[in-house]
């Protein structure tokens, strides 16, 4: 995908830097304290950005908290368009500009990447989209899971299958 294709999708849309739209930037060697409005951001590796904690598969001295500001930024919607191509591109530019086997992000750099912010109502909207593909691919991974450990007995999930 050239770079022209990636901004595309993203580019009617107000430009700013995470700074810009959080309120707090944490980092830790131990626990986080939970926070509403937070996403978490892995500092090294490709990890998905994540809002629930628990979903996360690497330890908390790896990521940043970033406690959001709800009155200019939808938390789904911005983890929605950090995980996207466009929101990956600006991650990848700093990881890569850091030297190292193993790079890693700091807090600045955090701070630093770039959002396309759109109104709060065009946010909301992707945010629901978003959280429905979501789900129905939940849905059918889980339906994929059942019928490969039951191909023959799982009648029900090949309805919701043939359904989808």
């Amino acid at each position: 995908m050239n770079k022209k294709e990636v901004e595309s999708d993203f580019k009617q849309y107000q430009k700013c830097v995470l700074s810009d739209i959080g309120l707090e930037f944490n980092l830790t060697k131990t626990e986080f304290e939970p926070q509403e409005n937070s996403l978490y951001i892995p500092l090294i590796g490709t990890q998905s950005v994540i809002e629930d904690l628990h979903l996360s598969k690497i330890k908390n001295q790896n990521m940043c908290q970033v406690v959001l500001d709800k009155d200019k930024v939808n938390t789904a919607y911005l983890r929605f368009y950090l995980n996207s191509e466009s929101g990956k591109k600006y991650w990848f530019e700093a990881l890569n500009k850091k030297r190292g086997v193993i790079k890693r992000l700091n807090k600045q750099d955090i701070k630093d990447l770039k959002i396309s912010l759109p109104s709060f109502e065009r946010q909301r909207e992707i945010a629901e989209v978003s959280i429905k593909m979501e789900s129905a691919i939940s849905a059918f991974n889980s339906i994929k899971n059942s019928l490969a450990l039951h191909p023959i007995s799982s009648g029900k999930e090949r309805k919701k299958l043939d359904s989808i």
